[in-house]
């Protein structure tokens, strides 16, 4: 018991946190969507058997799951560390890869498996990498859908697997529609949610890239928004599909306006009190999987989501029992870089255009190397500890005085009695908080 409520009190601090300091940095007025508030909201929303509904209370499903990871990673917190009944999505995720059949569900199960720090190739028991490039097709696409060739393209150039991608690309060339866009499938008209995956997948700067940038220029709708298609009607997920196509292809999406509103102005109109995203104006459907889908848009983050450092587990608490407090960097923030346990600076770098967490060994090396700590077939990933402070050099200055010793010693004593009378009092203040939160959100 006191393993699991540190494990979700862990997480939940840090997304509070992360909540409170982009609440802090943002500008006065900025109306800015908030990423952190919406994974907040996310981490209550999930069941007790670790996954994810689409809709508040419905049955877990993979696809809505893996949305989830992704968007938990995007709000900064590793979904390793979000559990119920101390089961997380990782968990949910590693007993239903049998649901997983198609090209685009076996991508989006490797960007989230990327998004945690576990090994698409080596969880459950299979090889996700290997499943998906089986199904790719003799020219080149998967399933013969923009979307579903893009994702895959980025699941295995993440994942170091980058035979066939050049393939993926050029079949992504010549599916590309008169107006710049790309369609549901090759020749349908074209549609921001399609496009906006596709411009993930391409290399920025390229004249397929800025014809994909036009189309969505040309596109957008009043009030900054993107709708599904021509005829469809405007909605959050289209929107957040769009900004993410933006920002990979080197675009600003706050300058994308229509009607005096960006693409960003539109998502902050529709994210509620709450935290979560309505999907329109009109409709709050699928919320979860709407929030999600929004959250790496709101953070200006496309595909791949980089797995977020590990929070500290109450094992490497310091001395007294007080957990570390964890601290999230808010969106937008720099993040600090937390090397693998094994990861050494001067490594041979990845080839070109191969994007690979690191300390990720590539496809050549040696399969009986052992993974990274964090990483491996679906486990808890857990993070290495920091190695201990070298003995004291001792010197001549152990013939000081007995009294100079003394001083420094209860000036030792008292600082870390202040440290930790501190430390007492600021996890005493979260801890109440979140009971209060769950006690006004859940009536518990």
């Amino acid at each position: 018991m006191p393993s699991r409520f540190f494990r979700r009190s862990r997480a939940a601090l840090a997304l509070v946190l992360a909540a409170v300091l982009a609440g802090l940095l943002a500008p006065a007025g900025a109306g800015a969507a908030d990423a952190g508030s919406a994974g907040v909201w996310l981490v209550g929303q999930q069941n007790a058997d670790g996954g994810y509904g689409a809709e508040s209370g419905q049955a877990s499903r993979v696809d809505t799951t893996c949305w989830a990871m992704l968007g938990l990673a995007a709000s900064g917190v590793n979904p390793f560390d979000v559990a119920k009944e101390s089961r997380s999505a990782v968990d949910f995720l590693r007993g239903r890869l049998g649901e997983v059949t198609v090209a685009g569900g076996l991508a989006r199960a490797i960007l989230a498996l990327e998004a945690a720090g576990a090994d698409p190739r080596d969880f459950g028991g299979q090889n996700l990498v290997a499943r998906l490039r089986a199904k790719q097709r003799g020219d080149g696409s998967y399933e013969g859908q923009p979307s579903a060739t893009a994702l895959a393209a980025i699941a295995l150039r993440t994942a170091g697997a980058t035979g066939g991608i050049e393939a993926n690309l050029g079949w992504l060339h010549g599916a590309q529609s008169e107006d710049g866009g790309w369609g549901e499938s090759a020749g349908a008209p074209s549609s921001a949610n399609a496009t906006g995956a596709v411009l993930q997948a391409l290399s920025p700067g390229t004249e397929v890239s800025k014809a994909g940038l036009s189309y969505l220029r040309n596109t957008q709708r009043q009030g900054g928004g993107f709708a599904t298609g021509a005829d469809g009607a405007v909605n959050t997920e289209s929107t957040s599909w769009a900004v993410q196509g933006i920002v990979a292809a080197g675009g600003d999406p706050a300058s994308f306006r229509r009607g005096g509103a960006s693409a960003l102005d539109y998502l902050a109109a529709h994210q509620e009190a709450d935290g979560h995203y309505r999907y329109s104006g009109e409709s709050d459907q699928s919320p979860v999987r709407t929030t999600a889908q929004a959250i790496p848009a709101a953070a200006s983050t496309p595909f791949p989501i980089p797995a977020p450092p590990r929070v500290p587990t109450p094992t490497s608490a310091v001395s007294g029992g007080l957990p570390t407090s964890p601290v999230t960097p808010a969106p937008g923030l720099e993040a600090p870089v937390v090397p693998p346990s094994g990861s050494a600076a001067g490594g041979a770098a990845p080839p070109a255009n191969v994007l690979r967490p690191p300390g990720r060994k590539p496809p050549e090396a040696s399969a009986a190397t052992k993974p990274p700590a964090g990483r491996g077939s679906g486990g808890s990933g857990t993070p290495g500890t920091a190695p201990a402070p070298p003995d004291s050099v001792s010197s001549d200055s152990e013939s000081a005085s007995e009294n100079d010793s003394s001083n420094d010693l209860g000036s030792t004593l008292g600082a870390a009695g202040l440290g930790l009378a501190a430390g007492a009092l600021l996890f005493g203040a979260a801890y109440a908080g979140r009971r209060g939160w769950m006690r006004w959100r859940y009536g518990i």
